[in-house]
């Protein structure tokens, strides 16, 4: 049997993206993304799946991102 742990860390996003929408003219508006969650869950529907070895069922999961508006979203 597989466990997860139930501590989920500080939110993380990537630094690349964000470095690289600040740096083209004009500044992107992005969406970051929570990759830390978003595999802890694949992870928990994944070894569930494993587990029941039943048939799959997909499901719906909302995590939210962080919206980084810049110049891009601008209007002059």
């Amino acid at each position: 049997m597989v466990y997860l742990s139930n501590t989920i860390r500080q939110k993380q996003y990537p630094v690349l993206y964000t470095t690289m929408a600040t740096i083209i003219e004009p500044p992107l508006t992005s969406v970051a993304q929570p990759a830390h969650e978003i595999g802890i869950e694949a992870a928990k529907i994944l070894i569930e799946q494993i587990e029941s070895q039943k048939s799959f069922k997909p499901k719906t999961i909302i995590l939210n991102g962080q919206l980084n508006i810049r110049a891009s979203s601008i209007r002059t």
